[in-house]
């Protein structure tokens, strides 16, 4: 009970419940749900003070803390980059199955930067354990050495920025079932994906700048395309809903 109480406390109220008990402390611990939100968190407060209060809560609050599912939920500002990389740190020592990481400004159009998110922080642990990803209004540039999601079940990409060759990450997320990559997600190259996902379900790409898509999925059910008419290679045995829109001039 007191996990479900915690779960639904803005964070500052998260924070203050270390004065309660040395109870209420561990549940602390373990706290399913967290969720950084700026329309809660900087309401009544300036940016710069929910700053302060998440900046205490990373340095003093995370030691030991199992999360199961991790939001940051933030328009993008120049000043938040170094408070975001730290909480890829602690979304890294949090042991955390679930995120997402939704930077996407109320107007975005004119708007061309993106948080480069710091794939190298993550260390071998953190992708083995993560099941489920979502990213928003992010730059994707792989470390050369980087292993990929062995255990990744869905990833949601929109706003994203990335090349062919980094989005190739799929090729090692064998345990793919659900992919969507909408909203703007800029690869202006062929969206391919070199090995076999044999366990990806649904695929959907939309409004999204690409000039192809290739895949070997043998038991995909669901495809979903909206865009310019380019060359689609879908290889699945199984696919039982194909919804194509394809836009004109």
């Amino acid at each position: 009970m007191l996990c479900k109480i915690l779960s639904e406390l803005p964070l500052n109220e998260v924070i203050r419940t270390s004065v309660l008990s040395r109870k209420w402390r561990y549940v602390r611990k373990i706290n399913p749900k967290l969720r950084f939100d700026g329309m809660t968190m900087c309401s009544g407060r300036s940016i710069y003070g929910s700053r302060q209060c998440t900046h205490e809560f990373i340095q003093n609050q995370h030691n030991g803390m199992f999360v199961e599912y991790f939001e940051v939920k933030f328009e993008l500002h120049n000043e938040l980059v170094i408070h975001l990389d730290n909480w890829v740190r602690f979304f890294t020592a949090s042991q955390t199955k679930n995120l997402a990481f939704d930077l996407v400004p109320v107007e975005f159009r004119g708007r061309s930067d993106r948080y480069l998110f710091p794939f190298e922080l993550l260390d071998y642990g953190s992708t083995l354990r993560l099941q489920r990803m979502q990213l928003g209004f992010v730059h994707i540039k792989l470390p050369s050495q980087f292993s990929g999601f062995p255990n990744l079940r869905k990833l949601d990409l929109h706003f994203v920025r990335a090349t062919a060759k980094d989005l190739n990450l799929l090729s090692s997320c064998s345990s793919l079932e659900w992919l969507s990559m909408v909203i703007r997600c800029h690869l202006d190259d062929e969206l391919k994906v070199d090995l076999p996902l044999p366990c990806l379900l649904y695929l959907c790409v939309a409004d999204s700048m690409i000039t192809g898509i290739r895949f070997n999925a043998m038991n995909l059910k669901t495809f979903v395309y909206r865009g310019w008419r380019y060359p689609i290679e879908i290889r699945s045995l199984d696919l039982k809903n194909a919804h194509l829109h394809f836009l004109t001039v």
